[in-house]
């Protein structure tokens, strides 16, 4: 299941990740990357091929996987990514010809680039031109491009995960004999409407601002 190309694509995002922490901090390295690997992996899912996806996906999430057991808190937050990760690995090492894993997997991909886009900015303070602080309206710059990515995010990533995941999830799981082998997978589904609903769910109006 985890192959010698796999292990390669391992070491791309690691040295990858080690060259943005020269110019991010870790954090904001960490989304860069996971970025970087959302967009490849959706270019693939576009124009390359289910070979090309499995290595690239997979090699990231072998990355982030250890990074979150060696760099982070064992929590249950953390704990949705193990089962995310590894159950992405074990989906994709079906036949690519029998299972629709491509697809999804692809898709899955496209609808997570928002997502970094919005952390990037809640990270990122508003850049201030030749100057220490940003001024007023270089905040409120920030804050409207802010609030319209968490609009293409929310609409984005729901519309995609549960709208076309759900028909992908429906197709995949209709076909005969997929439902044994794809119950280990069947939960990344729910997971990805739970995610949905949440970005939903109504703020506070006291909640303090995020930048």
């Amino acid at each position: 299941m985890i192959t010698g190309d796999i292990i390669l694509s391992f070491f791309k995002y690691t040295m990858l990740n080690q060259f943005l922490q020269r110019i991010q901090n870790k954090k904001l390295a960490m989304n860069s990357t996971a970025l970087i690997q959302a967009t490849t992996s959706s270019f693939i899912w576009l124009y390359g091929t289910s070979r090309q996806l499995r290595v690239n996906t997979s090699g990231y999430f072998l990355f982030d996987l250890l990074y979150l057991l060696t760099q982070r808190e064992i929590n249950l937050l953390h704990s949705t990514y193990y089962y995310h990760h590894l159950v992405s690995i074990y989906y994709m090492s079906l036949d690519p010809t029998k299972f629709n894993w491509f697809n999804v997997m692809g898709i899955g991909e496209v609808s997570n680039i928002p997502n970094y886009i919005v952390y990037y900015y809640l990270k990122s303070p508003p850049k201030a031109h030749k100057k220490i602080q940003p001024t007023v309206l270089e905040k409120k710059l920030h804050n409207d491009k802010l609030e319209f990515w968490k609009t293409v995010q929310k609409f984005w990533f729901s519309g995609i995960r549960v709208i076309v995941g759900s028909y992908l999830t429906y197709k995949e799981l209709s076909q005969p004999n997929h439902f044994k082998t794809l119950l280990p997978v069947i939960p990344l589904y729910f997971l990805g409407i739970a995610w949905s609903l949440n970005m939903h769910k109504p703020k506070p109006s006291n909640e303090p601002n995020n930048n």
